[in-house]
């Protein structure tokens, strides 16, 4: 369990310019300017069987994907994140996210949004 840090990227854990697998984490009570739980920038990361709740942040409660990441998610459970943008994961305009389809995340309670996309207006 990773719980009650705050920072300025990731409250819980900031992954610039490398790789990283993250499975059967709690992420939990994090807060920061980007990424209340997570930060990710120029990344390839699999994050897979998480529970990432109750993060805050201004972009990305849960989850903030910077710029040149792959990143691929599978059946983790976001709750209750909030943020200004994106309260699950904010989502950078060129980064690349795998959903496996049908998604098998579970997103409950984010506020605004599960997922917010980043576009080139932003």
């Amino acid at each position: 369990t990773i719980a009650d840090n705050s920072a300025t990227y990731g409250g819980a854990m900031d992954i610039s310019g490398s790789s990283a697998v993250m499975e059967e984490n709690t992420i939990t009570g994090n807060t920061a300017d980007f990424g209340g739980g997570i930060y990710l920038e120029a990344a390839s990361v699999t994050i897979a069987n998480n529970t990432i709740t109750e993060n805050t942040a201004s972009k990305g409660g849960g989850l903030n994907v910077q710029s040149e990441c792959l990143v691929q998610l599978t059946a983790n459970h976001f709750q209750k994140n909030l943020a200004e943008q994106g309260g699950a994961i904010w989502v950078s305009d060129n980064t690349t996210l795998e959903l496996n389809q049908p998604d098998s995340n579970v997103y409950i309670d984010n506020v605004p949004d599960d997922i917010y996309r980043q576009s080139n207006n932003d």
